[in-house]
């Protein structure tokens, strides 16, 4: 999976952790619930994923979802940030 240059950092760290875990997308989206379409939009840079989908998709790679339900609202802080 090619992750474009104006993936969000937190969006590109969680498909890079997606790649290195050696799951297919499929696999991916049985345990997420995550489309494996919007796997590939978020990777080609043309949607963000919302926070609930991060932590779906962090907590079916394992990875510690705290950080994404700390965050009172992704969307608005892409949108001040202009992506």
């Amino acid at each position: 999976m090619r992750i474009a240059a104006n993936v969000d950092p937190l969006t590109r760290a969680v498909l890079q952790e997606a790649r290195a875990s050696g799951l297919t997308q499929a696999e991916i989206e049985e345990r997420s619930g995550v489309g494996r379409n919007s796997l590939s939009n978020w990777a080609n840079g043309r949607h963000a994923p919302s926070a609930a989908m991060l932590h779906r998709i962090m907590s079916a790679l394992g990875m510690d979802a705290h950080i994404v339900r700390v965050i009172p609202s992704l969307n608005a802080i892409r949108r001040a940030v202009g992506r």
